[in-house]
C-alpha cells in the first residue's frame, strides 16, 4: 500500500490552484477536505479521498505524469530566458508533496523516512 503511493512519480502540480491558494491555505484546505491520515490499515479509503480531491482541484495530472514538468528555460532566437511555467510547476509540486506528507500518520512517515535512508546496494554485490 505505501509502496503504491511511493511508486507515483512526484510530477504533481498546477498553476490555477497556485494562484488561488497560498501554501498555508492549501494545507488547511487539504486537511479540512481530506481529514483521513494514512495508516497501515486504511490505504484504500485514504487513496479514494485524495483521488477525489486531486480530481476536484485538477491536480491528478501532476500525480499521474500527464502534466510533466516544463523545461527550466526557453530559447527564442538564441536568447535563453527563465520559464515561468517551470517555476509555477515546481512550486505546485512541492505544495502537493507537502499536503501528502501532512496526510500521513506518524508511523507511515517513520516508515518512509527509514525506507529513504537505507544505503543502496552496489551493482557489484
Amino acid at each position: 500500500m505505501v509502496s503504491e503511493l511511493l511508486s507515483y512519480p512526484v510530477n504533481f502540480l498546477f498553476s490555477l490552484f497556485l494562484l488561488t491558494f497560498s501554501p498555508t491555505s492549501m494545507n488547511s484546505t487539504f486537511s479540512a477536505q481530506a481529514p483521513l491520515k494514512l495508516t497501515s490499515s486504511n490505504y484504500l479509503l485514504w487513496k479514494i479521498q485524495f483521488e477525489i480531491l486531486f480530481i476536484g482541484y485538477d491536480l491528478l495530472r501532476y500525480i499521474d505524469g500527464s502534466k510533466p514538468c516544463p523545461p527550466k528555460t526557453l530559447t527564442t532566437n538564441n536568447i535563453v530566458t527563465p520559464n515561468v511555467a517551470y517555476n509555477i510547476w515546481v512550486c505546485q509540486d512541492q505544495l502537493i508533496v507537502n499536503a501528502l506528507i501532512g496526510s500521513l500518520s506518524p508511523t507511515i512517515i517513520s516508515f518512509i523516512t527509514r525506507a529513504n535512508t537505507h544505503p543502496k546496494p552496489s551493482h557489484n554485490h
